[in-house]
């Protein structure tokens, strides 16, 4: 999980990373959540095999960026940042039990 500067858009959480699955399954649980993400079209695809987040065990990983506007808003409230948190901890659980199941 990055911060980025708002640019032109305060809200909208970017996600990159080489674990595809991943990070398209966390982007829809927050979009569920009520906000707003994107996968592509921005400039931090976190796709370079030596990322951060691509240097786990599985050598493929999600990344966040969070703007700046949006940061200060979670911190500012607890119920909206318990939203963000339990969205991206379920995505990330139902993720690991199908890779256990399969």
């Amino acid at each position: 999980m990055h911060g980025r500067a708002d640019g032109d858009d305060p809200e909208t959480i970017w996600l990159g990373g080489l674990g595809k699955e991943l990070r398209d399954a966390i982007a829809l649980a927050l979009e569920a959540a009520g906000f707003k993400a994107i996968t592509s079209g921005h400039r931090l695809p976190g796709e370079h095999k030596n990322n951060i987040c691509n240097r786990g065990i599985g050598r493929a990983g999600a990344q966040l960026e969070l703007p700046k506007t949006l940061r200060g808003l979670l911190v500012a409230n607890a119920a909206r940042r318990a939203l963000f948190a339990d969205a991206v901890r379920k995505a990330i659980s139902d993720h690991i039990g199908k890779q256990g199941a399969a």
